[in-house]
């Protein structure tokens, strides 16, 4: 393989998973995350763009990825694994300066941009996540996807400090109960990497039997903004000797590169609406520019620029974008230094303590994943029939949901056909938390007075959408809509034709419901059956036939709750 060479690694959260990872870093090589739940149109340009020489699969999965590579390895493949020697391989000659993974993020041209992440960056920040496992940890959790950066600190941090790395499967229900099982009912402390999204789910889903005020679990909280508001009541209702690490870091600087730690209610105190992102982890630099790329003071708002061994190399095939991003700053007398401009604003505090304050420019955040807006109105854009499009990020807290407007000089009945067949396509092209929840037909889009789309001007589509109201028939139906009405906190009735996402719904609350479905019918639903049967009638449906299926599968009729499975290091 050798240094540089990349492989990707299309495989679901498993024990195969992680032998590919390090199986990959061991042959010298830099591993590709290839995330089985995205499109394949998706993960075919990721691998052409990133230059991938093999790809790593298993069993069916493989059949998906052929011509993604020169060649494809399938790890569950003991015949084709036999004939490989097992032997420690060769000195691979790796520096610092090497690649150690390739992650793709959203990407404001219309395709996602490739993060070029060398081993040098990765070091130093396990070097510091080394920190979150005290003595009386027991291991870390992994619980979020490979391709989302935030897993490089529970894959690697406990195997590094020799302990024990659980790992729960990518199944919503089944996630949601594997991580509330470690948190409230096993009864040992853990390293966790969680985004608030994950906390809100997790608050709201608490075991009524559980009493695990004395669990001193390390929760490193990161992906988006996280309030003082959320971890003040975590404390006080669940988890009150946990620390909870706000840990602050783009992909283009290794996961993290400052953080703020809460151990006691006094260190919400020096906090506003959000908890602060604090200060620099090892072997980093901050700095607070303004738009001459000068200093600001204390106390005044500006971008956040993040310099040391944790900068990546750039984007792959993207120089432009790279020498933008990524640019050499001299201070003071001959100390020049590459800093990454984030585009995030921030303000330090006279205490020295970094408040996170928004974006400069399109790109959002939405429960934990990085989102360019640009890349999500190019695919709607490809439509003939779309002359503009815009997304947007509407609501407020746990209700904030994607959404999209497309203007159209279609008539006013074609509008529906025109929406189903732009969602469809956008199931093609895009990961599923970069799918509007709605999209709406305008004539034309709102603009500024330099000719822009002018966001804050969009009409709000946070209102609920009901269907004409046909009362639930099956029994099924009955229960689903009793459930739909207590998820999305409805007064009205919830009818058979009713949309989920259409009444408010998003992707947190669906991976609430098939926790609650699966609860009271076995391994009934996965996310992904959220999203393609959005209606209650086309919900209810499928899972009767999967309980018919079952059935079938099982002569006693037997049904039990959810059943998780982890694998153990």
């Amino acid at each position: 393989m050798g240094p540089d060479n990349v492989v990707g690694l299309h495989v679901g959260r498993s024990l195969e998973q992680v032998v590919g990872v390090l199986a990959i870093l061991k042959a010298g090589g830099a591993y590709l995350p290839l995330e089985p739940e995205h499109p394949d149109a998706r993960l075919a340009y990721m691998c052409s763009d990133s230059g991938v020489r093999a790809v790593l699969s298993v069993g069916e999965l493989s059949e998906r990825c052929v011509t993604w590579g020169e060649w494809t390895l399938c790890l569950d493949d003991e015949a084709v694994l036999s004939a490989y020697p097992s032997h420690v391989p060769e000195t691979v000659g790796l520096t610092p300066q090497h690649l150690a993974y390739v992650i793709y993020t959203s990407g404001s041209t219309g395709q996602p941009k490739g993060v070029l992440v060398p081993h040098g960056g990765v070091v130093n920040y396990l070097d510091h996540a080394q920190s979150y496992l005290q003595s009386h940890h027991c291991g870390a959790v992994m619980g979020t996807p490979l391709s989302f950066d935030a897993t490089v600190t529970t894959l690697f941090a406990p195997l590094l400090a020799g302990k024990r790395l659980i790992v729960l499967p990518s199944e919503a229900g089944a996630l949601f109960a594997g991580l509330s099982h470690y948190l409230f009912d096993d009864g040992h402390d853990w390293l966790f990497k969680l985004t608030p999204a994950h906390l809100d789910g997790l608050y709201a889903n608490y075991p009524a039997h559980s009493d695990p005020s004395e669990r001193r679990h390390c929760l490193v909280i990161g992906g988006e903004q996280l309030t003082t508001a959320t971890v003040a009541k975590w404390q006080h209702d669940r988890l009150p000797n946990a620390e909870y690490v706000n840990e602050y870091g783009p992909t283009e600087t290794v996961v993290g590169c400052s953080i703020y730690t809460v151990r006691n209610p006094d260190d919400l105190k020096r906090c506003g609406h959000a908890v602060a992102i604090g200060r620099p982890i090892q072997n980093t630099r901050l700095y607070v520019l303004n738009e001459l790329d000068e200093p600001v003071p204390a106390g005044a708002v500006g971008e956040l620029c993040i310099g040391g061994d944790g900068v990546t190399r750039g984007y792959q095939n993207l120089d432009a974008l790279t020498a933008s991003r990524f640019r050499e700053h001299r201070f003071g007398e001959g100390v020049v230094e590459r800093l990454y401009h984030s585009g995030d604003l921030v303000r330090c505090g006279h205490d020295g303590e970094l408040e996170y304050l928004g974006r400069r420019d399109e790109q959002v955040k939405l429960r934990g994943y990085r989102i360019e807006l640009g890349e999500i109105e190019s695919q709607l854009k490809r439509d003939a029939r779309v002359s503009d499009a815009a997304a947007a990020i509407q609501g407020e807290g746990n209700d904030r949901r994607l959404v999209a407007f497309v203007a159209s000089s279609e008539a006013e009945t074609a509008h529906a056909a025109l929406v189903d067949e732009l969602q469809q396509a956008l199931r093609q092209s895009l990961a599923e938390f970069m799918r509007p929840s709605a999209i709406a037909v305008l004539a034309s889009l709102p603009l500024t007075a330099n000719g822009k789309v002018d966001r804050v001007a969009l009409p709000s589509l946070g209102g609920a959408v009901a269907a004409a109201y046909r009362a639930p028939e099956t029994e099924t139906e009955r229960v689903l809509a009793t459930l739909w009405q207590e998820l999305l906190e409805r007064s009205e009735p919830v009818g058979a034709e009713d949309n989920f996402f259409r009444l408010g719904g998003h992707s947190l609350l669906a991976t609430r419901m098939v926790l609650a479905i699966n609860q009271r019918w076995a391994d009934a639903v996965q996310l992904k059956d959220i999203f393609e049967q959005q209606s209650l009638a086309g919900l209810a449906l499928h899972i009767d036939v999967k309980r018919v299926s079952a059935s079938a599968a099982r002569p006693d009729g037997a049904n039990g709750g959810t059943v998780y499975e982890e694998m153990e290091w």
